[in-house]
């Protein structure tokens, strides 16, 4: 049997000590009943044994930890070396690819634009020229009635034609800048949870009127001083 083997063999069997003794703490400690203070000093007494019972195990398995995670940092490290550039390159590549695609998008909204312009301008010269057929012709009533009752061109969408590249697929997400903090609708703003329990834990139940609109309670927790 190896050195790596013989280790392992070692280590499974202290895991499954530790784990049995875990297990046995466990049902002591749900058959504990407190009712005096008898009950409640055997119970003190317990929370030792439990609190020995952590250390020995942070002991056994603390090390092991450690030393797993300087491997992982030393293997992310050099990832990092080597996926760094590979990412830099993906990087430079999406942005130029997004540049272009957003500047196509501009140009066709322009081209969109002067079209409606283009097809306006033939709109309204076409009724007027109706308009002053019929005044030429007498009918001054129909030629104003022309002139109310022009509609005007249908809006000209852009062209959405995207480009493409086998295998690439463009995804355009709405985004926001916030402008006016003061006036965003109050619905979108949160409460400072971390600040309101500093307050809270500095002056207790005078943090209710400090703060507004909470209730400040208690809770009783149990530690072990090891004493």
């Amino acid at each position: 049997m190896d050195q790596q083997s013989e280790g392992s063999r070692i280590f499974k069997s202290c895991y499954q000590k530790l784990k049995n003794q875990a297990l046995g703490l466990t049902e002591k400690a749900k058959q504990l009943t407190i009712v005096n203070d008898e009950g409640y000093a055997r119970a003190g007494e317990f929370l030792k044994v439990v609190s020995s019972m952590k250390k020995e195990i942070n002991a056994t398995f603390d090390p092991i930890i450690k030393k797993q995670r300087e491997a992982v940092l030393v293997t992310r490290e050099q990832k990092s070396k080597s996926v760094d550039p590979v990412l830099d390159a993906e990087d430079i590549v999406k942005r130029s690819m997004s540049n272009y695609t957003t500047e196509q998008d501009r140009l066709r909204r322009l081209e969109a634009e002067k079209r409606q312009l283009e097809a306006q301008k033939k709109h309204e010269a076409e009724v007027l020229a109706r308009a002053v057929e019929q005044e030429k012709a007498g009918n001054k009533e129909d030629a104003e009635m022309i002139m109310e009752e022009a509609e005007e061109v249908p809006v000209i969408v852009p062209d959405q034609t995207a480009s493409k590249a086998k295998g690439i697929r463009v995804t355009k997400t709405w985004k926001y800048q916030v402008i006016n903090p003061k006036a965003v609708n109050s619905e979108y703003f949160c409460l400072d949870l971390s600040k309101i329990g500093k307050q809270v834990r500095a002056v207790g139940k005078s943090a209710e009127k400090m703060v507004g609109g909470i209730r400040v309670y208690q809770e009783t927790s149990t530690s072990i001083t090891g004493r």
